[in-house]
């Protein structure tokens, strides 16, 4: 088993986690930090646990069990961060995009129904037109 992955993780999970907290702890730190603990930790390492090379673990039943629990684990703690960046917004009564696929939806809507009817495939300037990924609203 090599540990290079494992540290690796480990390294840039500290790394995001020293700069989140470093200046001025606050409310929204903990997004970042949630974030990564979801996406660097449990999910890296859920992925790092099949690869043949990388798991300490040899007995696959065992992995697959741990693979499940940290997917779930994962994905609780990225609903969290989540969670932090609703509150935020709420408390500065500012409107949030609760769903994350508006600027993918938007995409999709100007790809597959334009409003000219027109079959063909239309150009990525016409796609991506700035009104598409307005993410925060003034």
């Amino acid at each position: 088993m090599e540990l290079l992955p494992h540290v690796v993780i480990l390294g840039l999970l500290s790394f995001i986690l020293i700069i989140s907290w470093s200046p001025s702890p606050s409310f929204f730190s903990w997004h970042p930090t949630l974030m990564s603990v979801a996406f660097l930790g449990f999910y890296c390492e859920s992925i790092l646990l099949f690869h043949p090379r990388f798991s300490p673990i040899s007995n696959h039943s065992l992995k697959v069990l741990l693979h499940q629990i940290f997917q779930v684990v994962g994905f609780m703690v990225a609903a969290c961060g989540m969670y932090v960046i609703y509150t935020l917004k709420r408390k500065r009564q500012k409107a949030a995009h609760l769903n994350l696929a508006c600027p993918l939806w938007d995409l999709n809507r100007n790809i597959i129904l334009r409003s000219d009817n027109s079959r063909t495939t239309p150009s990525l300037s016409q796609v991506t037109k700035p009104s598409t990924f307005i993410f925060w609203e003034k």
